[in-house]
């Protein structure tokens, strides 16, 4: 759908919010990642998936399931909130949320700007428009994205890798985990600034 430059929504700046399956928007990823959101003037809508099936992390079937219904309400939210009839769209996402941010995007024509946190494989089957990924090599929800990464680079997209970080980006020793989530951190202020116009 085409926005009018007359609409009342044409200058919003929307951050939608995709959490994980028990990543939350107020763990450390997604919390900082919105207050940084916050600050380049964007309005943050965090989206809710209410209750999805308990061993989705460990059923394939399940998991496609937590998918749909994900997707579903995602995408109702977005229109409640009016954030797809908005400007400037952020995507910013972790695990799960991955695959349902990008599938939302790629039926926006690919409009929103994305944050990937701890993608899945499934991510880069729907992956557009423009975006940045952070990855851990420890991760054993995507223990191996080389050819992901690869691509990516090769598309101009950002990719970082950071060494034995698990599916939180988090290595167990607390010192090198602030280290690393003040790197996220100051990479993801950049990329939204070159994107705010």
């Amino acid at each position: 759908m085409l926005i009018s430059p007359y609409s009342e929504n044409f200058a919003r700046r929307v951050a939608v919010i995709f959490p994980g399956l028990g990543y939350t928007c107020d763990r450390s990823l997604l919390y900082f990642a919105s207050r940084i959101a916050t600050r380049h003037g964007y309005e943050v809508v965090r989206i809710d998936y209410g209750k999805l099936p308990e061993d989705a992390k460990n059923s394939m079937s399940s998991r496609k399931k937590a998918l749909e219904l994900a997707l579903h309400r995602s995408r109702k939210q977005l229109v409640d909130a009016g954030a797809d009839q908005s400007h400037q769209l952020l995507f910013i996402s972790k695990s799960i949320g991955t695959v349902v941010s990008n599938l939302v995007n790629g039926e926006i024509g690919g409009r929103a700007r994305s944050v990937l946190f701890t993608p899945l494989k499934e991510t880069f089957e729907r992956a557009g428009g423009e975006y940045i990924v952070f990855h851990g090599t420890g991760d054993p929800w995507a223990p191996d994205l080389s050819a992901e990464k690869a691509a990516c680079l090769e598309a101009g997209h950002e990719f970082y890798t950071y060494s034995g970080a698990n599916h939180s980006l988090e290595t167990g020793d607390v010192m090198t985990d602030i280290e690393n989530l003040a790197d996220v951190m100051r990479r993801i202020s950049a990329f939204i600034e070159r994107g705010v116009r």
